[in-house]
């Protein structure tokens, strides 16, 4: 179960409140690597990464429950169901640091559309 992020094909990663990426393992590391990517914003881009920081500056107000946001990566040209869950620093007892959780529903968004259209 511990390996689990490092088997999937869609990102996990614990990034900064800047979207710094402190943190990734297996496909996702090397994904990273090869795409040169270190930032989240990189990802979903600066508009995404503002919205997305609004579910996070909630969470450090003291509601600590999972937040949940479906989001297009221009980068990857993929849907994601992006799950964001504040937890403690591993670097820094100042710091705030995110797990971010990305699973592809690009095929449940066509589904949707195609029955919008029926």
């Amino acid at each position: 179960l511990l390996q689990l992020p490092s088997e999937r094909e869609d990102p996990v990663i614990i990034m900064n409140e800047a979207g710094d990426i402190i943190l990734s393992t297996g496909l996702t590391l090397k994904n990273f690597k090869k795409n040169k990517i270190t930032n989240i914003k990189q990802i979903i881009g600066e508009d995404g990464y503002t919205y997305l920081s609004y579910s996070f500056y909630d969470d450090t107000k003291g509601n600590k429950q999972t937040r949940q946001i479906d989001m297009f990566s221009e980068f990857y040209k993929r849907w994601y169901e992006i799950k964001i869950k504040y937890i403690i620093s591993i670097l820094s007892k100042h710091e705030k640091e995110f797990l971010i959780w990305f699973t592809d529903i690009t095929e449940l968004k066509i589904q949707e559309k195609k029955c919008r259209i029926c």
